[in-house]
């Protein structure tokens, strides 16, 4: 199968590892967990949210959590963040795909929510 674009090409356009998050939702790595009893969505959960936690390796102008590193509230914001993602995958219909930019700002919004929630600093938008 051939795509118009390269994986890579994306991701030096979008440096954004929430966007590569979300390109791997979309190839349909989450909706086998999503379909299976709720344990199978604890386990996601944990899982995104493990993720997150490692985006602190990413600079914050990256799209990465870096400017949260070493922040004793990081684990809360990241179960806040994996649940809100969780829950958007979980209520995504099949077949309707949201633009790149879309995506990329809900998952924005998200991570302001979050970050207002346990007073932590904004997150820098790119």
């Amino acid at each position: 199968m051939k795509f118009p674009i390269k994986f890579s090409q994306v991701v030096v356009r979008r440096s954004s590892a929430w966007l590569c998050l979300a390109f791997v939702t979309a190839l349909g790595v989450l909706p086998a967990h999503a379909a299976g009893p709720s344990s199978d969505a604890k386990s996601a959960s944990e899982a995104y949210a493990g993720m997150c936690i490692k985006a602190v390796k990413i600079p914050a102008a990256h799209g990465g959590e870096g400017d949260l590193k070493g922040h004793a509230k990081l684990p809360d914001y990241c179960k806040c963040f994996a649940e809100k993602f969780l829950a958007r995958v979980m209520k995504t219909t099949p077949g309707a795909q949201a633009s790149v930019e879309q995506t990329v700002n809900e998952e924005f919004a998200m991570r302001q929510s979050c970050r207002a929630q346990f007073n932590l600093p904004a997150p820098t938008k790119i």
